[in-house]
């Protein structure tokens, strides 16, 4: 059997998963590409947000990164948490959209 980050986080309290943005974004890219999808447009946008910080903090120390993050991303992230979870209510499950809401749950660790 082959384990998981999953199990290795179950196994090691100090293992944090990090979860991968680009893949999360995917699904938005899609949708929005159609023309009639400003929910999707807008979770771009936020997600660019969070891209300009990262590029924004390329070459700082670890700890400068971290710090960066914490002060600038965690506030857009959980944002981001709750705006998603917002629209996922509106959005049908079997649309385009509502299966680019769920993906996006499932990448970002996001529960619900």
């Amino acid at each position: 059997m082959q384990a998981t980050i999953a199990d290795l986080k179950r196994a090691d309290d100090n293992v944090a998963l990090a979860y991968c943005w680009a893949h999360a974004r995917r699904k938005l890219h899609e949708v929005a590409q159609s023309g009639t999808a400003p929910i999707a447009e807008e979770g771009l946008k936020q997600i660019a947000a969070l891209c300009r910080i990262e590029k924004n903090i390329w070459g700082l120390s670890a700890k400068g990164r971290l710090a960066a993050r914490q002060e600038q991303s965690d506030p857009l992230i959980a944002a981001f948490e709750a705006w998603l979870t917002a629209h996922r209510a509106r959005v049908s499950a079997k649309a385009p959209l509502g299966e680019g809401t769920q993906i996006h749950c499932q990448i970002l660790g996001w529960g619900f």
